[in-house]
């Protein structure tokens, strides 16, 4: 393991690496049925779960207004992360969604989730997007319009098919 001699750092570098850094966590798994996913959120990263070119539910937030309170996050200091400890943490920070062949699930950072539930409307757009070059500018548009919020801008696309059933060899 790496150490790190504090007393050479600068005093700003000093006082970054006593406050530590933090960072989001957003993860998805199929649930042993294969009909649900299961999201664990901690952070303002969201998943978004699409049917039919619609928002059918998003997570860890509903509401854009959400994206402004101060979330908990992860901590390279494990005294600040004694809340993953806590009994309810995995109720808490997750939510299982029943999908359908169809559905795509969005993972996105917190700037393209506010954006998006904002701006519903655009999710059209956002679904179209097939190139990383036509998603790069689609977020300057948004945000040379103030309507997508100047930070790290993510998405993750999950589709959603129906099970192929497996051949006789």
């Amino acid at each position: 393991m790496e150490s790190t001699d504090i007393a050479s750092l600068s005093w700003s570098r000093q006082a970054a690496f006593e406050r530590g850094s933090f960072a989001t966590l957003l993860g998805l798994k199929l649930a042993s049925n294969g009909q649900s996913v299961e999201v664990l959120a901690v952070g303002d990263s969201l998943a978004v779960h699409v049917r039919s070119g619609l928002i059918l539910s998003s997570f860890p937030f509903a509401q854009p207004e959400e994206f402004d309170a101060r979330p908990r996050l992860l901590s390279t200091l494990t005294t600040a992360n004694a809340f993953v400890g806590e009994h309810a943490f995995c109720t808490d920070n997750s939510i299982t969604w029943d999908v359908l062949a169809g559905d795509a699930i969005l993972l996105v950072t917190d700037a393209v989730g506010h954006w998006l539930l904002s701006h519903p409307e655009e999710l059209p757009k956002l679904m179209s997007v097939s190139m990383a070059e036509e998603f790069t500018q689609l977020v300057i548009e948004q945000r040379q319009d103030r309507r997508m919020r100047l930070d790290d801008s993510t998405v993750l696309r999950i589709a959603v098919e129906a099970e192929t059933p497996e051949l006789p060899a």
